[in-house]
Parts: C-alpha cells; sequence; structure tokens
C-alpha cells in the first residue's frame, strides 16, 4: 500500500497520521532538499534483525525507492505543500526531477542496495550532476519573510 499512498517517508503515511502534520512536514522537506542541494532519499521496507547486533549487510531489503519525489503521486502533493508554504510556483525548479522514482534492488543489503557510488557527495543527487538551479538561500528567505506580513 505504501508504493501508491504519495506519503515521502514511512512516518509521513497520509492513511496514519489523522491530523496529516507529519505528511505535510516530510513532503516539504523532500521538495526543499530536492530545490536546495539537488539530494534525494532513499526508502526502504526492509528484514527487521536484532538491532543490538545488526549491521548495514543484516538490513535485507524487500521493496524500496530512490528519489520518491518522482513518484507522480508524490510530486503532486510535495508540490502543493510547498507552494502553499512559499506562496509561490515551483514548477520551474521541481522539472529538474526524474521523471520516475528509481526501484532499488531488491534481496540484497541495504548498503549495496543504496549503490552509493552512484550518488554524488559532491553535488547530492542521483545523477552526480547539479539540477542547474541557483541554490542561493537569499531565494528562500525572501519567500519566508513575504509569507510572515
Amino acid at each position: 500500500m505504501f508504493a501508491t499512498d504519495g506519503a515521502a517517508h514511512l512516518y509521513g503515511y497520509s492513511d496514519h497520521d489523522r491530523y496529516g502534520a507529519e505528511d505535510v512536514a516530510m513532503l516539504f522537506e523532500e521538495v526543499m532538499m530536492f530545490i536546495q542541494y539537488g539530494a534525494v532519499a532513499d526508502v526502504a521496507f526492509t528484514t527487521n534483525p536484532d538491532p543490538n547486533t545488526a549491521k548495514c549487510a543484516d538490513y535485507i531489503v524487500r521493496w524500496g525507492q530512490r528519489n520518491r519525489l518522482s513518484d507522480l503521486s508524490v510530486r503532486t502533493r510535495a508540490q502543493a505543500v510547498a507552494e502553499e508554504i512559499l506562496g509561490r510556483s515551483l514548477a520551474t525548479e521541481l522539472s529538474a526531477l526524474p521523471n520516475n522514482a528509481t526501484p532499488l534492488q531488491t534481496e540484497v543489503d541495504w548498503c549495496t542496495a543504496q549503490n552509493r557510488q552512484a550518488v554524488s557527495p559532491k553535488n547530492r543527487n542521483v545523477n552526480g550532476q547539479g539540477s542547474g538551479l541557483d541554490r542561493t538561500s537569499d531565494v528562500f528567505k525572501e519567500d519566508f519573510t513575504r509569507r510572515r506580513h
């Protein structure tokens, strides 16, 4: 059910949070991390080993996605939330998103599924390239200042 829910993260699961606050926060975080840093997240369901002894290799991925923000159901909701909070369109900034979320490899451990070499630490995105957006924080400071008045 999570795959089709439209939530960005497990604790933002939209059918669980009756007030929607956690869901709104997680959707907004996904948008801002992408716009400011080109960062994307990996989300997965794994096996549940003993937390006292488990290592990354003990968590076997059963289902997962990279860049869930690119999933149409998540993107639509996240864009609506962020635009309402910021009071302006984010269509240009979000046009740099890939068209689809990328499935993570399953039946491998969490570290392997993340394929960390595919993510550039310099640019913090899946393609190793910046999104081409001007990520100056002044733009968003201006947005928040306008909304407070």
